[in-house]
């Protein structure tokens, strides 16, 4: 599946039919960006991007802080720097 985050309700549910769930990440932009194995021991990174987060305010970070994930890819076909990976308000599209 994908499109959306996984609840884990939804991956209960289908694990309880007999369905291994396993979830990525990506964009329209980069493609896949992290996955995770069969260990569920949280997303592995793909080697084609950097990934960072940024925090929002003058904090100067910790543990459990909420940040704003940006990507970078060097690609020669495609390099983006810094993409943030996010949904834009109707108002760019214009």
């Amino acid at each position: 599946m994908g499109g959306e985050a996984l609840p884990g309700s939804l991956r209960d549910e289908l694990s309880e039919r007999g369905v291994e769930v396993l979830q990525s990440y990506g964009t329209a932009d980069l493609g896949l960006i992290a996955y995770e194995s069969t260990a569920r021991e949280g997303m592995i990174l793909t080697e084609e991007v950097i990934v960072e987060s940024l925090l929002r305010g003058p904090e100067t970070g910790g543990r459990g802080e909420i940040g704003e994930i940006v990507v970078t890819t060097l690609s020669p076909e495609y390099p983006l720097i810094r993409l943030r990976p996010e949904t834009c308000p109707l108002s760019c599209l214009v």
